[in-house]
């Protein structure tokens, strides 16, 4: 095994506080306690997020700003991947030859400069054409649902135009199916999220509110968030909270009139863990099948009962270990059941194989066979 690394991220991987930075922060460990020698590149472009806390497991660390969308328009790609074509990231990977890791199809624009003359892996963390499909459907603003219509066909062009035996790590089945059947892609791979839970620890007995957890400046988030506060848990008294980054104000006065609903804006890590661990029941709904959500890995080794839908759990690991519904009737009454029961050793023991597929430690192996 060559020791160096390159690990280009799509974004700054710290804080861990979304998807797929915790994927991208927990295997930058992982990798470096196997043995690595990592060299850390990731974009630079949002407030308050750098790499932080990784220092001591990379040899170097280089930030990058993304191009503007008018000046990555000649690069004739999806804007997520034309941005992220860095010269000097080109020139800093072009002077060696160790493997790349490259984090998501947002960093796939960079592969002409070297595939096929070192060993690349791309780390897909959902179907993007899709995901961005999903996205427009949900968008309520007609400026951002175009971008997202847009973005998702020149995704789907460009994914298609990917070299068909080029190396792919998914974070789920599903994926491994869509990417097959639609695209052709024949060196897929399942080697799920890094993470930082790696032990089932739900408290014994019962919590004091039901908990809905996500990114709320993601459409489809604060559109399962705005179901089931009209759908499942109006009339009911039973107490809901919403917990997760950019509560928009359309949800605060959704929520305004439910003395049962409260409201928890861009908590803090610790702050999040704590709100899984506290509730009685970690209610999830998903709206799309592409990706893992992590959130319900989060929900499943921290909290007490789990309530989703299929498309919560597709491509996963995670059937038998949750409860599910589909309709708002069949939330809520699940929701209302698992309220009354205790949480109990037997049903820790049912996820302990989510512990098991979800090893740091063993999808680090998985990883280096690749590279």
């Amino acid at each position: 095994m060559t020791h160096k690394l390159h690990i280009v991220c799509l974004d700054a991987p710290a804080p861990p506080d979304y998807g797929g930075a915790i994927d991208m922060y927990y295997k930058v460990k992982a990798l470096a306690a196997s043995g690595r020698h990592i060299v850390l590149h990731y974009f630079d472009y949002r407030a308050g997020r750098d790499a932080h806390g990784l220092e001591p497991f990379c040899t170097q660390i280089h930030r990058y700003e993304r191009k503007s969308f008018l000046a990555s328009l000649w690069e004739k790609q999806p804007y997520i991947t034309g941005s992220r074509n860095h010269p000097e990231l080109v020139k800093r990977l072009q002077s060696d030859k160790a493997p790349i890791l490259l984090e998501g199809i947002h960093c796939a624009g960079l592969l002409p400069y070297f595939y096929g003359e070192r060993k690349v892996l791309l780390r897909m963390h959902n179907d993007e054409a899709a995901y961005y499909a999903a996205l427009a459907r949900n968008e309520k603003s007609v400026v951002k649902r175009a971008y997202y219509q847009l973005e998702s066909r020149l995704l789907l062009g460009f994914q298609a135009s990917l070299p068909k035996d080029l190396p792919m790590a998914c974070v789920s089945h599903s994926d491994i199916a869509q990417l097959k059947q639609q695209y052709g892609f024949s060196r897929l791979d399942f080697i799920p999220s890094f993470t930082p839970w790696q032990s089932i620890e739900g408290a014994d007995g019962r919590g004091s509110y039901c908990l809905y957890q996500g990114n709320l400046e993601v459409s489809e988030n604060r559109e399962a968030a705005l179901w089931l506060l009209e759908h499942v848990f109006a009339g009911t008294g039973i107490p809901f909270v919403i917990a997760g980054k950019g509560i928009p104000e359309s949800l605060r006065a959704a929520a305004a009139p439910h003395p049962q609903v409260r409201l928890h804006n861009s908590p803090s890590e610790e702050e999040m863990d704590s709100l899984v661990r506290e509730a009685q029941v970690n209610v999830l709904p998903s709206f799309n099948t592409t990706g893992l959500k992590l959130k319900m890995l989060h929900a499943l080794c921290r909290g007490r009962h789990c309530l989703t839908n299929e498309a919560g759990i597709a491509g996963t690991a995670f059937a038998g270990a949750v409860e599910l519904a589909e309709s708002a009737s069949e939330f809520k009454a699940a929701m209302q059941r698992l309220w009354e029961l205790p949480f109990a050793a037997e049903m820790r023991d049912r996820r302990q194989i989510v512990t098991e597929v979800y090893s740091n430690e063993r999808n680090a192996a998985r990883l280096n066979a690749w590279l």
